[in-house]
């Protein structure tokens, strides 16, 4: 059910055919339960598919995120964590349950990790880099 995307993917395909993504966008790990219930996290965004429903939303904008049962206690083969933004929408995601959950959770902490969050994080970041002479 998990995939880690190559540098070289442009684009994945299956599930994800229809997904547009941008010039510098690009696919790090998937989670595809079924064609109905999948999650795509790219290096700008996360795609949700929860059967009828369908969910975006951009990494820089990442608040929290809760990974529920990602252990599988109880033989459960994937879970539905949450994402909260900061203007409080929540966007559900899919992780395959056990070790593989890892990846999905990895690859979110990092990308919240890196991109800063919100308005706050972005000037915090350009404080810094102010400070120390990176950009006037």
């Amino acid at each position: 059910m998990t995939q880690i995307y190559r540098e070289d993917c442009k684009n994945p395909r299956g599930v994800f055919e229809n997904i547009n993504l941008e010039p510098n966008e690009i696919p790090i790990c998937s989670t595809e339960i079924n064609e109905h219930q999948w999650t795509l996290l790219t290096t700008q965004r996360i795609f949700t598919s929860d059967n009828e429903d369908f969910f975006e939303g951009k990494i820089i904008d990442f608040k929290t995120k809760r990974s529920g049962n990602f252990k599988g206690i109880g033989n459960i083969k994937y879970v539905k964590g949450i994402i909260e933004l900061h203007n409080s929408e929540k966007i559900p995601y899919f992780l395959e349950t056990g070790k593989a959950s890892m990846v999905m959770i990895y690859g979110l902490l990092t990308a919240m990790k890196i991109i800063p969050t919100g308005e706050e994080g972005i000037e915090k970041t350009e404080r810094r880099y102010k400070k120390r002479g990176l950009i006037e």
